[in-house]
């Protein structure tokens, strides 16, 4: 990703060519995102809490900072949505050499994490449990950011009196001078998004657009748009949002690009300590999604995949040696999986935990299982995780099954007696 949320579109012209040329033979410039974020840990926020980034190997980091800003309103209406919360220095770091930087808490953080990354000791809680839009900013010839400073003030954006917190007052720098580089938006806990603003190209929350807010107590509906900027996108996740996580090593600004989840500390999910929480099981913390599925992930990570084991390195899925939606474990995910799904369809696994077409580990062979493979149709972990990732066309089942059956005929028709 460029640096900044835009770019320039050039012509194709002899001097465009000739730059483009020149380019090629220049440093590739440096880039930094927000890998993954720890929000709303169970059993307690300190210490284990945590922000992981992703950027050039060894790059310096003057100048840049990394920000949290308030999303919610209060009930009333005078809360302090577009005001910085959080503001941290990390001018007088580098990028670790493989590429990584991870900000925790000083204090007995449980982590395991890599040795080459750079790891950044914070003495104070990071995160409010409603969420924020966390940006990374290049400060550029900006004011440095500090906690308490607007960024979404009195600047009138959409031609209403009335509504006041109606977007950046400079979209896309977030003040003069500033460059943001990486953004995520995120409301974390269900009945919240409909009190404030999240300020990024992506934003997720647990109401689906259109939902009504404190159902119970006959509250509006949520309609995304007045809640976040401009062309940006919401996503509805069904579940409240306690980890938010680049999917591989993604570097875009897609609900593809990133896994949005809950985690446990439940034995049962295989967890075995502070450092090694696990995916959470469907329907803990939410409700059905559009789709049916209690998934717990908008990634349909399967429960008890361990999440927080690759800090300071590429996350879920880079680390696995089988991708949980390869269902013949061939290394891709691919047509041939959905013949295995079709073949188990209906049965059963007391266990839960066999890999073979029971993406959701539930015990049973199922929809939702076929949903996970189309989801990831096209995945391997031979190549980019996410580069692949929805490139190919995702067979129908009636198509795959013409597909099967074309090939069992046309192995009938050449076998010799």
């Amino acid at each position: 990703m460029a640096r900044g949320f835009y770019g320039l579109n050039y012509g194709l012209t002899v001097v465009a060519v000739a730059l483009a040329i020149g380019a090629l033979a220049a440093p590739a410039e440096a880039e930094l995102y927000i890998n993954e974020m720890f929000i709303d840990p169970p059993g307690g926020e300190t210490p284990r809490e945590y922000v992981e980034l992703r950027g050039t190997p060894s790059m310096s980091l003057f100048n840049h900072w990394f920000v949290a800003i308030e999303n919610e309103n209060t009930l009333e209406g005078d809360g302090e949505a577009g005001v910085i919360d959080l503001a941290i220095d990390l001018s007088s770091y580098s990028v670790g050499s493989n590429g990584f930087v991870l900000m925790r808490r000083a204090l007995n953080s449980p982590y395991t994490v890599n040795s080459l990354a750079t790891t950044v000791e914070l003495p104070a809680t990071l995160f409010e449990n409603s969420g924020a839009t966390y940006m990374l900013i290049d400060r550029g010839t900006g004011p440095a950011p500090v906690a308490g400073m607007v960024l979404d003030g009195l600047v009138d954006n959409d031609n209403n009196p009335i509504t006041l917190r109606d977007g950046l007052d400079y979209p896309g720098e977030g003040q003069p001078g500033w460059a943001i580089l990486d953004a995520i938006g995120v409301f974390v806990e269900i009945n919240e998004a409909g009190l404030g603003r999240l300020y990024a190209p992506i934003n997720f929350g647990p109401e689906f657009d259109g939902q009504a807010i404190l159902p119970d107590f006959g509250g509006p509906i949520f309609n995304a748009a007045d809640h976040i900027e401009p062309d940006a996108t919401y996503v509805g996740t069904g579940f409240e949002i306690e980890l938010i996580a680049r999917y591989g090593d993604s570097t875009g600004q897609t609900a593809r690009d990133w896994h949005t989840t809950n985690v446990t500390d439940n034995a049962l999910s295989g967890f075995t300590g502070p450092g090694d929480f696990r995916q959470s099981a469907p329907g803990t913390h939410g409700f059905p999604r559009p789709d049916g599925s209690e998934f717990e992930s908008n990634q349909f990570v399967p429960y008890g995949s361990n999440i927080t084991s690759t800090l300071g390195s590429a996350n879920f899925p880079s680390d696995q040696s089988v991708l949980p939606w390869d269902y013949n474990q061939n290394g891709v995910i691919d047509a041939a999986d959905y013949t295995t799904w079709r073949d188990l369809l209906g049965t059963t696994d007391p266990t839960g935990l066999s890999i073979f077409a029971n993406a959701d580990r539930d015990g049973s062979v199922d929809q939702t299982d076929y949903d996970a493979w189309a989801y990831h149709f096209g995945e391997s972990l031979s190549s980019e995780i996410v580069a692949g990732a929805g490139s190919l066309a995702v067979p129908e089942p009636a198509c795959c099954l013409l597909l099967s059956t074309g090939l069992l005929l046309l192995s009938v028709g050449r076998r010799r007696c």
